[in-house]
């Protein structure tokens, strides 16, 4: 190299541009390598020597170009966006982000705080909703809502137990907002369900597992039992009874009068005994029949299940047969005959243990016949036996006398313990009475007697009375513990009476039938409930309780008994015959269940269950009678007669009884 050739060279590295990177390429105008955009890179390192803000070493921006010459473009950009996983689409994601220049495949979200990314109605500052999400990802769940309090429902039959709990603001499977159930674990058990009866659960959970309630209106032939007269124009049915163990086989008995029976004679009458459980059938199958004695005595115009008069752990029976003539024309007589294995057909004379006469010719001895139990607490049931038109007192004031247990032969009804008279000439005491109750709470049974045409309120009220079991001697009814007066002219209260604990207060209350009641209709009949104790004088407008016939000419009350316990419910329940009701025809005639306690004044129809006759002058109702659990289900049965039932052309006024299961249809 020449001097000049060294020292141009040195001037041009002498005079070379601040800021060249050392070693970095130039070139001159003889060819060298030259940094255009003067960011001391020159091509081919530079691959862009036209923008300075490209070479080697740059820092990569989200621009689209390949700042740093590396190949790439947008890599690592130093202004690149935090992208979040953003599965639901809702705007904000989850999880670890990516840095890129733009959203890529999973990765769309550039705000991050997604507390459900699977789901699009959750996201930071979404409105909180009631759907047991956190909604808006503050870490509450459906906070700041109307809440109201629900129930687990883990049966799924729509009622919620009570005992589980909890607040929140809308429907949840398996909660609801009734809180009724009494069994969650049971869909078959719940308030909208009908009790099933017999198996012990409370199935409509109303807190009593034993409800099961006769209701609604029914034929009575759809009764479990139908029991039909022997003789056309027998009238069997007239009379029933029921609720001992006469046969001694653990199982209720009935017995059942048909006083114009021609069995044995002409209208001699009969009484049928019918061992428990009872099949539907002709009387005349029945396990013993005990007809009167001779012609038109009417044995079976009243009778009783009496209880166990002399003690040997059976019921015996008590038949009345109020024209037998022994003592005079219609003297009148009753039969006691003991518990046993009756079977077959007697003349009631023969098979009685006990044969009691009437006093006087036209005393009607043996009208009504009735078991009051023990009135003088020795061990041995009583028996009660009306004489209609007994005239000691006055013309036909009628009379009442009760029989201390045990009782055997031939006995005068003047030999009674007890006598109670009628207190004025036709008032005929003795038409009804019944027992086995305490009325008063001294722990005597009592006793009630019927005096239908007794006046002293006014003509043919009528009048019931309670008199003191245990009571002995010849009395007036005026002495009795109280006296029970009609409320109209001619309500004829007392045609028929009973005693039952209609209130489980351990007090028996007093019933009364009065037929021709005229309130609710013309003869529509009434039945008044007076919830003992009781005592006094008492009107009987003021009673506890007013059952009023539904429809004129009902005569509602003509029979009144104690059904025992057909829902099982631990109250006694009441039956009411009503055998001129029309519902079935023309005096078809009904009973009626009503079931206790009972109060106020009340429609028996709107109150009352009813089974009605078959057919015009049936006269269902026409009897009535407990006949305790003969199915052995839990639930006490009844039967009722219904004397005038025809069979067909060829069987008029057969008569019948139907027995029907408390349970039952």
């Amino acid at each position: 190299m020449s001097l000049l050739s060294f020292t141009v060279t040195a001037l041009l590295v002498a005079c070379a541009p601040s800021g060249t990177v050392p070693g970095a390429k130039t070139t001159d105008t003889g060819g060298q390598e030259v940094d255009a955009d003067a960011d001391g890179y020159a091509a081919p390192d530079d691959c862009n020597d036209a923008d300075p803000e490209v070479h080697p070493g740059a820092t990569e921006a989200c621009n689209g170009v390949d700042d740093d010459c590396d190949g790439g473009t947008d890599e690592q950009a130093a202004d690149a966006t935090l992208w979040y996983s953003d599965a639901d689409g809702d705007g904000f994601g989850s999880g670890d982000p990516v840095a890129s220049c733009e959203r890529t495949s999973g990765y769309s979200a550039s705000a991050s705080g997604d507390c459900d990314d699977a789901d699009a109605s959750c996201w930071p500052g979404a409105a909180e909703a009631c759907d047991e999400l956190d909604n808006d990802c503050d870490g509450s769940i459906d906070e700041d809502l109307s809440v109201s309090t629900w129930h687990a429902d883990g049966d799924g039959d729509g009622y919620g137990d009570p005992e589980s709990r909890a607040e929140f603001c809308g429907a949840r499977d398996g909660w609801g907002l009734d809180a009724t159930d009494c069994d969650d674990t049971n869909d078959s058990v719940n308030p909208g369900v009908t009790e099933v009866c017999g198996n012990g659960v409370d199935d409509d959970c109303d807190a009593d597992a034993t409800e099961c309630r006769l209701a609604g209106s029914s034929p009575i032939a759809a009764a479990r039992v139908e029991l039909t007269g022997v003789t056309n124009s027998g009238t069997a049915g007239s009379s029933v009874s029921g609720g001992g163990d006469v046969t001694g086989d653990g199982i209720p008995d009935l017995i059942i009068g048909g006083p114009e029976e021609d069995a044995g004679g002409s209208k001699n009458g009969a009484a049928f005994l019918v061992a428990g459980p009872a099949a539907s059938g002709s009387l005349g199958a029945a396990a013993a029949s005990f007809h009167g004695e001779g012609d038109n005595q009417w044995a079976g115009w009243s009778v009783s299940v009496a209880g166990d008069v002399n003690a040997d752990g059976m019921a015996d029976l008590l038949i009345g047969a109020y024209r037998e003539p022994t003592t005079g024309y219609n003297a009148g007589a009753a039969y006691l005959i003991s518990g046993g294995g009756w079977a077959g057909d007697y003349d009631v004379g023969d098979a009685a243990t006990s044969k009691l006469l009437g006093e006087a010719a036209n005393d009607n001895f043996g009208y009504w016949v009735s078991g009051i139990g023990d009135a003088n607490a020795d061990g041995f049931d009583d028996v009660a036996v009306g004489a209609v038109q007994e005239s000691t007192g006055a013309y036909e004031a009628g009379a009442v006398y009760l029989f201390h247990g045990p009782l055997a032969g031939t006995l005068s009804a003047g030999s009674a313990d007890t006598k109670w008279l009628g207190e004025a000439a036709y008032d005929y005491a003795g038409l009804s009475l019944a027992g086995q109750g305490d009325v008063d709470g001294d722990g005597v049974e009592d006793m009630v007697v019927g005096t239908y045409a007794e006046s002293s309120a006014g003509p043919q009220y009528g009048a019931a009375y309670v008199v003191d079991g245990g009571t002995t001697g010849i009395l007036s009814l005026s002495s009795a513990t109280a006296k029970l007066t009609g409320e109209s002219p001619g309500a004829r209260a007392g045609y028929a009476v009973a005693l039952l604990d209609n209130d489980a207060d351990g007090y028996a209350d007093v019933i009364v039938g009065a037929p021709y009641e005229d309130r609710g209709g013309s003869l529509a009949g009434a039945v008044y409930v007076v919830s003992g104790p009781v005592v006094g004088t008492v009107n009987l407008a003021a009673a506890d309780a007013i059952l009023v016939g539904a429809t004129s000419c009902d005569q509602a009350g003509f029979a009144v008994a104690r059904a025992g316990d057909l829902d099982a419910d631990g109250v006694d329940d009441l039956l009411v015959g009503a055998p001129c009701d029309p519902t079935g025809g023309d005096c078809a005639g009904s009973v009626y269940v009503v079931h206790g306690p009972s109060a106020g004044v009340a429609v028996l129809d709107g109150v009352a269950a009813r089974r009605y006759g078959g057919g015009p002058m049936f006269w269902a109702g026409w009897s009535v009678s407990g006949a305790g659990d003969l199915d052995a289900d839990g639930y006490d049965d009844f039967i009722t007669g219904v004397p005038m039932a025809n069979f067909g052309t060829e069987a008029v006024s057969l008569g019948a009884a139907y027995v029907v299961a408390g349970s039952g249809p």
